[in-house]
């Protein structure tokens, strides 16, 4: 049974109340929107790892409030000072925690990474990265630590060794980083595997890329830097796939089975991380193929399915597993003029096609812990909200927030409780 969480974030502005008694400047409607008028909200929000129990933020984010979805009653966790006394750190708010497990969060400072035992007040710094260090990206278990330098990829390991992935002197062969500009959903350019056994990262050689100058309005005078851009038929980067044995500190690379400078994307292991899987698109933007390839050598095993259309095809999504011991996978694709939800095994038989509908689905913000429900974000038929719904995995579709509005959704850990707020319904002003 799914329940809401009637919790004080509703959107309903202060302003609704102080415009009766009181007019306000065009200086105040303007820079005050965000500060004495905005919304009421739970900063911070976050659910524990395994519980039916969160946390949020007051005090100008100095101070973590606990309570529990079944009676909502908040105390105080933790505070700003009690944190920076006990780890040395010098943090500002408490914003940036993560959660570890349901008693251990993961505190950043700049550099430096520690985690906080709220059962015994208690850190330890775990890692500390290079000041011109980017990109960070921890594992699963927060362990391993990958990130770059320059262009090549590194990795600090549990006992805080720096392991050196590439180490490329070629400056135009760069890895670790995003690929692409940043379309198709490429966001990032470290992924670890679920076990932590291997690191797979994107690299792109853009050494025939041209180089492109833009004015550096940082210093006085302005300086040029020059980019690497490609240029509407100039030569574009060259993308592939590494995959790091953390076993055998070997690299096997994956490249374009079409042409050497197709797009690569949507990069997932499957949960058993024996495989990878690999969104192929030409460079014309119509032909795509999911590719999987074998984590240990890399050779390709099979394309699970192919899609093509003539004027564009576009995918943003990797494939989505909803548990963790089924290498059946959910993929988002609007083949038939929308985003939809379908479900294929590994070996590419379509198993069910979960939704119909005549409106975008955004995203897949997870799946409860059974792996039988799916939950994600659409506008439905209004395209100014942004609706939750669940879908199981024989098609059957719920729709989750009933009122009109754009909707922030986060689920707990087996979908038994939501958050979600409440939108602003209406907004009355005095003239």
């Amino acid at each position: 049974m799914n329940k809401f969480l009637n919790l004080a974030l509703s959107c309903f502005l202060s302003i609704f109340s102080f415009s009766q008694t009181k007019k306000i400047t065009l200086d105040q409607g303007i820079l005050e929107q965000n500060r004495q008028f905005k919304a009421d909200k739970l900063s911070g929000f976050q659910w524990i790892p395994n519980t039916n129990n969160y946390v949020y933020y007051t005090d100008k984010m100095t101070k973590m409030m606990f309570a529990n979805a079944v009676n909502n009653k908040a105390i105080p966790s933790l505070t700003l000072d009690g944190i920076n006394k006990e780890l040395g750190t010098n943090l500002k708010n408490l914003s940036g925690l993560e959660w570890i497990d349901a008693n251990t969060i993961l505190v950043t400072d700049e550099t430096k990474f520690s985690t906080y035992s709220l059962l015994t007040q208690s850190g330890t710094k775990i890692q500390e990265i290079p000041e011109r260090a980017e990109n960070q990206t921890f594992d699963k278990a927060k362990e391993n630590l990958a990130f770059t330098e320059k262009n090549n990829l590194y990795f600090l390991n549990k006992n805080k060794e720096k392991i050196t992935v590439t180490s490329e002197t070629n400056e135009g062969i760069v890895s670790g980083q995003s690929i692409a500009r940043n379309e198709f959903g490429i966001k990032n350019g470290i992924f670890w595997s679920p076990k932590s056994n291997f690191l797979a990262f994107y690299q792109k050689d853009q050494t025939e890329v041209a180089d492109y100058p833009l004015l550096d309005i940082t210093e006085t005078p302005g300086k040029l830097v020059s980019i690497k851009y490609p240029m509407i038929g100039q030569k574009s980067e060259k993308p592939r796939v590494g995959i790091y044995n953390l076993a055998t500190k070997k690299t096997v690379y994956i490249s374009p089975r079409g042409n050497q400078d197709d797009y690569l994307t949507n990069l997932s292991w499957t949960p058993d991380e024996k495989q990878v899987f690999i969104a192929e698109l030409n460079r014309g933007q119509n032909d795509m193929s999911l590719n999987v390839y074998d984590a240990h050598t890399g050779t390709f095993v099979r394309t699970i399915l192919n899609e093509k259309n003539d004027k564009w095809v576009e995918p943003e999504h990797p494939a989505f597993f909803p548990g963790n011991k089924s290498d059946n996978f959910v993929w988002i694709s609007e083949k038939d003029g929308f985003n939809n939800l379908y479900y294929y095994s590994i070996e590419g038989k379509l198993i069910q096609q979960l939704t119909n509908n005549k409106f975008p689905i955004r995203e897949i913000t997870g799946s409860n812990a059974a792996g039988t429900e799916i939950y994600f974000k659409a506008t439905g038929e209004n395209p100014t909200n942004m609706l939750a719904y669940k879908v199981d995995l024989k098609g059957k579709q719920t729709l989750i927030t009933k009122d009109q509005g754009v909707h922030n959704f986060i689920a707990n850990f087996d979908g038994t409780y939501f958050l979600t707020n409440i939108p602003i319904l209406s907004l009355h002003r005095n003239h």
